[in-house]
């Protein structure tokens, strides 16, 4: 079955949009506020870093936490679930978010998710190789110490909160927001792929971080696939959780230093062998999810009947 055999609802933007257009732009302004007054109680300066890595207190950690904790709710959860909520009211389950995948379909993307590491990794490595200018560059090392700041963990309830904070809360908002809400609109007015492409290109360019680039786009692209070939949300926000999360137990269990990627020490032909390497499991769990469990008749026909509810205009 081809790529746009089972097609994504297509959200037919009206009048309303610009209402809703406000509402997003409501809930960024309240989250802007909440952010000053965070930075204000725990004395955070978003523009200077006055520790060096690793030797932040809990306290500033802890606020740095809640900063992130806020950007995400307001920036991504909250305005992509008001949108959903309101725009797409004739249908609460438009997204299909109440179908949980089968053991089965777990399994799968558990390997899925495990075999696109060594990939992920070269694509890494490829994307250092691209010089930055000096004011990028320092972005990225300030950004690479509030990351550092973050993941620091001495307690185990800190551990917990990482994995609340950069596993589940993002998968969700992240989700309904790029897969949900942008490729599905850009899928309106282009064919399925180009949907996928766009929406992945955005969604990296939306994390700032330019070193980053490549395995992000890599990333948007997996979850791009998985939400138009299943009509399902669940099945993204599933697979960027447990993406995200395995990075969260792997810092906290062996105490890496965060300032240095794992591969800085490795040759390349290694690096690029284990791409190819775990490619292998990973392209294999591509094509048992497309040929044997993302592909039914019943969600063929419910997709098709959700398309004449929400006609492209």
């Amino acid at each position: 079955m081809t790529l746009g055999a089972l097609t994504l609802p297509k959200i037919s933007y009206t009048k309303d949009f610009l209402y809703l257009l406000v509402i997003f732009f409501a809930f960024i302004l309240l989250g802007s506020g909440l952010s000053w007054a965070i930075q204000q109680y725990f004395g955070i300066d978003v523009n200077y870093f006055k520790s060096t890595l690793g030797q932040v207190d809990l306290f500033q950690r802890m606020g740095w936490r809640f900063l992130l904790l806020v950007n995400h709710l307001f920036f991504f959860v909250l305005p992509s679930a008001f949108f959903f909520a309101y725009y797409l009211r004739k249908d609460p389950d438009i997204l299909r978010w109440k179908q949980l995948p089968s053991a089965k379909t777990f399994i799968l993307i558990l390997g899925l998710v495990l075999g696109s590491f060594g990939i992920v990794a070269a694509l890494a490595y490829i994307n250092e190789l691209v010089p930055l200018p000096s004011y990028l560059q320092a972005m990225e090392d300030k950004t690479q110490k509030l990351i550092g700041i973050i993941l620091t963990c001495e307690y185990f309830y800190e551990f917990l909160f990482n994995l609340l904070l950069v596993a589940i809360i993002p998968a969700i908002g992240e989700e309904l927001f790029f897969r949900g809400i942008i490729q599905s609109y850009i899928k309106s007015f282009l064919n399925p792929l180009w949907a996928i492409v766009i929406t992945a290109l955005i969604f990296s360019a939306a994390h700032g971080q330019f070193e980053g680039f490549l395995p992000r786009f890599f990333l948007g692209l997996l979850l791009g696939w998985l939400f138009q070939r299943s009509g399902s949300i669940t099945l993204p926000i599933l697979t960027h959780c447990i993406f995200n999360g395995i990075q969260v137990v792997i810092q906290y269990t062996t105490q890496a230093p965060i300032d240095q990627e794992p591969w800085d020490a490795l040759p390349y032909y290694q690096i690029l062998g284990s791409g190819v390497l775990f490619a292998i499991p990973f392209f294999y769990c591509v094509y048992l999810l497309n040929h044997e469990y993302l592909t039914t008749e019943s969600t063929k026909h419910r997709l098709e009947d959700l398309n004449d509810q929400f006609p492209t205009t």
